[in-house]
């Protein structure tokens, strides 16, 4: 078989041999934990001579027991968005617990895979399911994508193992194949499964996602014929064990690159990851003296043994960026990878001999038999920026290593050595068994031990596998064979349920905080500098109770607190004119203080003042609006103008403000057309306003003519009084009216937008057509027309014979034969009375 089953476990012995054949435990990095830099990110960086140290502990909140009658072994662990908790791992128990949401209540036959989902803030039961075939599978990992998704890999000899319709391959394809599958966050169901394989052995040992949502993976094979896909920078199997790396599309159906990585000898592909601009990296273990290395490998050749190898492709797998050698004289391993916030990659596993260490090491002696190491590469892969030892004089295996948002390094695994080191606020400080799984932090520096502590009862237990949670929770899950492994009250089962069992521990983590967000500084008008922020995203699980400001003349040396307060603001009231001025701020708990906030800095002033006038005023004239431009003044008064005032006047009127803006330019859609306005523009800065720019005027084109109504034509009886015609014509602008009579000039004058009235009585008998015509300033004009008919009065009878001679005035023709009586105003206006007496006859 690929490997030794858990049966090698019950060996108390626990022969190197045994426990580095079985599956390698696997981590998962939530992307959070490296994406956020730290704001001090100089003195966070391990090998710096920063001697800033977080106060850090754990303390156990939630432990469990979880598995059926058999066994439950290679166990992996990773939280979601949420913080909730998924565990895979494998199991030959045929009563294992499963919800009623499982995908598969059913054991399967041989080994089965087991997902569970808990809780993460109480541990409670959540989802449970088998997945599985008649035949064998041993799942090596187990990864959430940015919906909350679950993927698992592995390898399985089962022929029947599930595979969905949009399977890259569902039929298996040799003797052990690679599987991968993916279950739904949100309910548990089998979205896609797969396998991959040639005609041998694969297994599959790792996996992350691309920003695209594609999957790579790697593992095992000494299939000759393993799919390649179009692309493959080493298409051709080496020998014996070769590594392979391959990358599956996002639908699951096409495989969108496949190579080998090896030598002549075995090579095994352990851990792949996609790094924040989607190169790929990968590590594994040679026995190879010709594995592929780079001419800026750290190492080129192998030292001896088995070596580790780390290795960089750009994007598309086209490119071997990087590969390096690394390694002791003797057999090395590696178990687990991860990213810190700049990028750079840490590592964990074990060696059985010499290893490189760097000076700022924790640990520089080898211990015995098989001790972990703890190492970091910077991001261009060619330089080692800190390498340890962690251990004592038996075995001890790092199994996960991950980096927290304060880029503290934590290791979880597994050893034999009671002498393994310990802090004095360790949950458990004696090693209590056969084999206990461990839990250890490192500060930054990679110097100093925050916190460590075994875990487990008295027989064995191992592979323990790491989880970090936004929540400030560290979560551990291994395999245990004690029948007291801790438990807590709240547990889902208090009780060993078969002959090993999983168990899965959270720490709370109790530590300083994060740093303050978004300092700002600003400089009042009183010539202080007033200090804003916000309060940690993260507290440490503990409040913070004071803020410390921190002030210096250069940049990056804070070593004297200006000022503690309990407030997201500070005013400095110490500063001097002409002086440049540098602050941090920290927040802190009952734990410590935390790492720096952003720098920021600012320049005093000798004198502040009102700025000068807006420069280059002008106003211009668009569609029904006017466009004014101007240039932020030549003086601000040594503070930025924060605002800018418009005043606007028309003719003969005082000048108000019609609005302000940050900007240097306004449209005015509130002038009136036909209307001359003149505009005057000030700046505001932290004083206050400033002088007024110069005057300049616009007026938009009046287009409009005035609207006028239209009166009813008037007939009436010779001689009868009381008839007048009113036009009430409508404009802004007024200018003047003419009224005509058939033609001819009645009056004309001024018109100040009053109504308009005409006295029609006593004219002559006939029709008369008066035109009323209205003009605005801009020419504009608007008319109406009223006919006035009279007619005859009716002749008087004659009753008496006496004959009379009577005399009587005749109107010659054009002669004006009554009175037109004209009033222009309206209301109680004034009125304008025009009295035109007619002619009489000579």
């Amino acid at each position: 078989m690929l490997r030794y089953k858990t049966v090698l476990l019950m060996i108390l012995t626990l022969c190197s041999a045994a426990l580095m054949c079985q599956p390698l435990s696997t981590d998962t990095v939530l992307k959070q934990h490296f994406d956020t830099t730290p704001k001090n990110a100089v003195n966070l960086q391990a090998g710096d001579s920063s001697d800033i140290l977080l106060d850090l502990t754990a303390e156990l909140t939630y432990s469990t027991y979880f598995g059926g009658s058999g066994n439950e072994g290679t166990i992996h662990i990773v939280t979601d968005s949420k913080g909730d908790v998924w565990v895979s791992g494998d199991t030959n128990s045929d009563n294992l617990y499963t919800t009623p949401n499982a995908y598969n209540q059913t054991y399967s036959g041989s080994t089965d895979i087991f997902v569970i989902k808990l809780d993460g803030d109480n541990g409670s039961l959540l989802y449970s399911t088998y997945i599985g075939g008649s035949n064998y599978e041993l799942p090596a990992t187990i990864e959430v994508d940015s919906e909350d998704n679950i993927w698992i890999c592995g390898e399985t000899g089962s022929s029947d193992f599930p595979t969905t319709p949009n399977a890259y391959n569902s039929t298996m394809s040799g003797v052990l194949d690679m599987f991968i599958f993916c279950l739904s966050g949100s309910n548990g169901s089998l979205l896609y499964s797969t396998f991959v394989g040639g005609s041998g052995i694969e297994a599959a040992y790792s996996m992350d996602l691309d920003s695209e949502g594609n999957v790579w993976a790697t593992g095992i094979t000494d299939s000759s014929d393993f799919p390649m896909g179009p692309s493959s920078l080493y298409p051709v199997y080496n020998g014996s064990y070769d590594a392979v790396l391959f990358q599956i599309s996002k639908n699951g159906t096409t495989m969108l690159y496949s190579t080998f990585f090896g030598g002549t000898d075995d090579d095994r592909g352990y851990k792949v990851l996609v790094d924040s601009s989607d190169n790929i990296w990968a590590a594994g273990t040679t026995d190879s003296f010709d594995f592929p290395a780079t001419a800026n490998a750290y190492k080129n050749t192998t030292s001896g043994g088995r070596d580790i190898y780390l290795l960089k492709l750009s994007t598309d797998g086209s490119t071997l960026i990087y590969s390096t050698y690394f390694g002791g004289s003797s057999n090395d391993d590696v178990m687990s990878l991860t990213f810190d916030s700049f990028g750079n990659i840490w590592g964990t596993g074990s060696t059985s001999g010499t290893f490189p260490t760097t000076p700022n090491a924790y640990d520089t002696s080898y211990g015995g038999s098989y001790d972990c190491v703890v190492f970091q590469f910077a991001k261009n892969g060619s330089t080692l920026l800190y390498s340890t030892y962690l251990g004592g004089s038996n075995q001890d295996y790092g199994r996960s290593v991950l980096v927290d948002r304060n880029n503290v390094i934590w290791i979880s695994g597994d050893t034999a050595t009671n002498t393994f080191p310990t802090t004095p606020d360790a949950f458990n400080g004696s090693y209590s068994g056969i084999r206990d799984a461990f839990l250890l932090s490192l500060a930054p520096n990679g110097t100093d031990l925050y916190y460590s502590t075994f875990l487990g009862g008295s027989d064995i237990e191992v592979f323990a596998s790491l989880a970090l949670s936004s929540s400030g929770r560290a979560w551990v899950a291994g395999q245990t064979y004690s029948t007291n492994f801790p438990t807590t009250m709240d547990a889902f089962n208090r009780s060993a349920s078969g002959f090993s069992d999983f168990f899965v521990t959270s720490f709370t983590i109790y530590s300083a905080p994060d740093s303050p967000s978004n300092l700002s500084a600003i400089e009042s008008v009183e010539q202080n500098v007033v200090l804003l922020w916000e309060q940690p995203e993260y507290d440490g699980n503990s409040e913070v109770n004071s803020y410390r400001v921190y002030r210096n003349t250069t940049s990056g040396d804070f070593d004297v607190i200006l000022k503690e307060t309990i407030y997201e603001y500070y005013v400095d009231t110490s500063v001097l004119p002409d002086s440049t001025y540098h602050y941090v701020v920290t927040a802190v708990n009952s734990y410590g203080e935390s790492f720096y906030s952003n720098e920021v800095n600012i320049t005093m002033i000798t004198t502040i003042y009102q700025p000068g006038p807006p420069q280059n005023l002008s106003a211009a004239v668009g569609d029904d609006y006017i466009y004014l431009n101007w240039s932020a003044p030549l003086d601000d008064g040594g503070s930025s103008v924060s605002v800018y005032h418009i005043y606007r006047r028309a003719f003969n009127e005082a000048y108000s403000e019609l609005t302000s803006v940050s900007n240097t330019y306004f449209n005015d859609t509130f002038a009136t057309e036909g209307v001359l306005y003149y505009y005057r523009v000030t700046a505001e800065n932290t004083v206050g306003e400033g002088e007024v720019s110069a005057e300049v005027s616009a007026k938009i084109p009046d287009t409009t003519p005035p609207s006028i109504n239209h009166p009813n034509d008037i007939s009436y009886i010779e001689g009868e009084l009381g008839h007048t015609i009113s036009w009430a014509p409508i404009e802004t602008n007024p200018a003047s009216f003419c009224i005509t009579r058939n033609g001819t000039i009645v009056i004309l004058g001024a018109w100040l937008g009053n109504v308009i009235t005409l006295n029609v009585d006593l004219l002559p008998k006939g029709t008369h057509v008066f035109n009323c015509t209205v003009l605005d300033q801009a020419g504009n004009q608007a008319s109406d027309v009223v006919s006035v008919i009279i007619t005859a009065a009716p002749q008087p009878t004659t009753t008496s014979t006496t004959t009379t001679t009577q005399t009587s005035t005749v109107l010659e023709g054009g002669e004006l034969p009554t009175q037109l009586l004209i009033m222009v105003g309206g209301g109680v206006g004034i009125v304008v009375v025009v009295l035109l007496l007619y002619r009489s006859r000579r």
